[in-house]
């Protein structure tokens, strides 16, 4: 028992600067990760597990209830590269076409994910013209590009 509280692991350590070093040591993927993305109460602590993560649920959870905007400004940066990447084409379809959803993070999917799908999906769901232009001027992919100019008005 009391080598529970002598050998803690430094993510669940009472001291935020401690849970800070340890959010480096855990993997991208870990549940542990995922759980101080959502329920840490030091903002730091947060926004570094965040910006660390690859669990889409987590990070998606975290983004509609965040208030923190130095943790809403990590999420928002890995939230397109987690939802371009990620399997779950339904899950990511939803959040691309919900409105949490911000135009950065959909032209960061409409550049990056290699599904073509995911691609129209996030360019549809675009409101911004001056993001729809960027997009059409910088996307890699030839129909990526034609879609954003087609919605240009």
């Amino acid at each position: 028992m009391i080598t529970k509280y002598l050998f803690r692991p430094l993510h669940e350590h009472a001291d935020p600067a401690q849970r800070l070093q340890g959010v480096a040591a855990l993997a991208p993927d870990a549940p542990e990760l995922a759980h101080l993305v959502t329920t840490d109460p030091a903002a730091d602590v947060r926004a570094a597990a965040a910006a660390r993560s690859t669990d889409l649920g987590a990070l998606a959870s975290a983004w509609r209830t965040e208030a923190d905007a130095g943790v809403r400004a990590a999420l928002g940066g890995v939230l397109g590269r987690v939802l371009a990447s990620t399997t779950d084409a339904a899950v990511a379809a939803d959040l691309l076409q919900g409105d949490a959803c911000t135009d950065a993070i959909r032209a960061e999917v409409a550049r990056g994910a290699t599904d073509a799908e995911r691609r129209r999906i996030a360019v549809a769901a675009v409101r911004s013209a001056e993001v729809l232009v960027d997009i059409a001027l910088a996307a890699d992919h030839a129909e990526t590009r034609l879609a954003a100019a087609e919605r240009v008005h």
